[in-house]
C-alpha cells in the first residue's frame, strides 16, 4: 500500500516522460535537489504519523500556521480533482469533442464511485503496477536517443518540482505504520527509472499512457483530501463527493478555458501551503531544542525549492486572477484564525 500510493503520488510514469525531455545530467541533477523535501517528509512521518497528513504536522509543529495552510492546501487539491480529469480527456488524449464528454463524464462518475466507497486505496495498486511495467524500457515502448550533457538549470528546477505530490504520502497517516521504511526505497526505486529513462526517448504511445498516472493522481489527491475533511473537519463524505461532481461538470462546458484558470489558481495555492509546512518544520527546529542540523538545512532547500515553484507558477496573464484568490484565502484562513482565537477566549 505505501508502495502504490507513493509510486502513483510521485506520478512517476508522468515525471519520468517529462524528464526524457532533457538528458540524464539534468534528471541527476533534478532528483538530487528535491530529495532533502523527501528526507524532510521522512522524518515527520517518523515523528509524527497521522491521517491529517502534513496538516497535523503544521499543528505539531507551529500550531499559529496550521489554518493558513489547511486553507491553502484544500483549495489547490480540490480544483486538482476536477480539472486534471480533462488533462487527461483533451491534453493528453487525442479525443473528438463527443468522445471527450463522454469519457470525461464518465471518469467523473467512476472516480465519485471509488471515492465514496473508499477503494482509492485498492485501485492504485493496479495503476502503480501498470506504471512499473511501462518504466522498463521496453523494446517496442522506447528508443535510445543521443546523449547529450549541456545543462538548462531552468529545466532542472521545473524538472525537480514534478514529483511535488509525494507530499500527500503523509495523509495515508496510521496505515503507514511499520512500512515506513518502503517509502524512501521506492522513492529510489521511481528515481532509478527517471534517471535511467532519461536516455531513452518515449514513443507516442508512452505520452497516452501517462493518463493512468493522472488517473492514479486523482485517487491519491481525493484519498488526501477526503481525510483531513472528514476526520478533521467532520464534513460529510457525500458533501465531498457532490461538490467535486458538480465542479468536474462545470468543466464539460468549455474543458480548455476550465484547465487552464484552474491551474493558474490552484499551483500558486499548492506552492503557499507547501512553503507553510517546510517553514514550519523550520521554526520548529530552529527554536527547540532538537538541535537536528541536517533538518535545518534541508528545510531551507526544500522553502527554496517550494518558493521557486511558486515564483514560476505566478504568471504575467493570470496574475490579475491569482493575486486576488490567493489574496482571498488568506483573508478568510486569517478571519477564521481570530474567530477561534476569540471563542477560545470566550470559554
Amino acid at each position: 500500500m505505501v508502495f502504490s500510493y507513493t509510486f502513483s503520488s510521485i506520478g512517476t510514469l508522468g515525471v519520468t516522460y517529462s524528464f526524457s525531455q532533457g538528458n540524464i545530467i539534468e534528471s541527476l541533477l533534478s532528483i538530487l535537489i528535491f530529495t532533502p523535501l523527501v528526507y524532510v517528509l521522512y522524518k515527520m512521518m517518523s515523528i509524527q504519523p497521522s491521517e491529517g497528513g502534513l496538516y497535523d504536522q503544521v499543528k505539531f509543529l507551529f500550531p499559529k500556521l496550521s489554518t493558513l495552510f489547511v486553507f491553502f492546501w484544500v483549495f489547490s487539491y480540490f480544483l486538482y480533482l476536477t480539472y486534471t480529469i480533462y488533462f487527461i480527456t483533451y491534453y493528453i488524449l487525442p479525443l473528438s469533442h463527443l468522445v471527450l464528454i463522454l469519457l470525461s463524464s464518465f471518469l467523473i462518475a467512476v472516480i465519485a464511485i471509488i471515492a465514496y466507497l473508499d477503494f482509492e486505496l485498492y485501485f492504485l495498486i493496479p495503476v502503480a503496477i501498470l506504471q512499473f511495467l511501462v518504466l522498463i524500457p521496453l523494446p517496442n515502448l522506447w528508443i535510445v536517443k543521443p546523449l547529450t550533457f549541456g545543462v538548462n538549470y531552468d529545466t532542472v528546477l521545473s524538472n525537480s518540482l514534478l514529483p511535488v505530490c509525494i507530499t500527500l504520502v503523509p495523509f495515508l497517516g496510521n496505515k503507514i505504520g511499520r512500512n515506513l521504511r518502503l517509502f524512501f526505497p521506492t522513492y529510489v526505486i521511481a528515481s532509478a527509472f527517471i534517471i535511467a529513462d532519461s536516455i531513452f526517448k518515449p514513443l507516442m504511445i508512452t505520452y497516452y499512457l501517462t493518463s493512468f498516472t493522472s488517473f492514479g493522481l486523482i485517487l491519491a489527491e481525493f484519498f488526501a483530501v477526503k481525510n483531513i475533511m472528514i476526520k478533521r473537519f467532520n464534513v460529510k463524505k457525500s458533501l465531498i463527493v457532490i461538490v467535486f461532481i458538480v465542479l468536474a461538470l462545470i468543466g464539460l462546458i468549455n474543458p480548455a478555458l476550465y484547465y487552464t484558470y484552474l491551474i493558474a489558481v490552484s499551483l500558486p495555492a499548492l506552492y503557499v501551503s507547501l512553503i507553510i509546512f517546510f517553514l514550519s518544520v523550520l521554526l520548529y527546529f530552529s527554536l527547540s531544542r532538537k538541535n537536528d542540523v541536517i533538518m535545518i538545512i534541508f528545510s531551507l532547500i526544500s522553502i527554496g525549492l517550494v518558493s521557486y515553484g511558486l515564483y514560476s507558477s505566478i504568471l504575467l496573464q493570470y496574475v490579475i486572477i491569482q493575486i486576488p484568490v490567493l489574496f482571498a484565502i488568506s483573508i478568510s484562513a486569517s478571519f477564521h484564525t481570530f474567530r477561534s482565537i476569540r471563542k477560545s477566549k470566550s470559554r
